[in-house]
């Protein structure tokens, strides 16, 4: 994955890696299928 400018949705995968703190907290809180985001992320971003 080679991209030239860092955009929300790779600061959010990054924030996905980390796999813990506030960000992830709230995502869970809101209902947010983590175990299927970071797909979601990889395919709006595949060149």
């Amino acid at each position: 994955m080679m991209n030239k400018q860092i955009d929300t949705e790779h600061l959010l995968l990054a924030l996905l890696a980390e796999g813990e703190g506030v960000a992830i907290r709230v995502l869970d809180n809101l209902g947010v299928e983590l175990s299927n985001l970071e797909d979601f992320i990889l395919e709006i971003i595949a060149p």
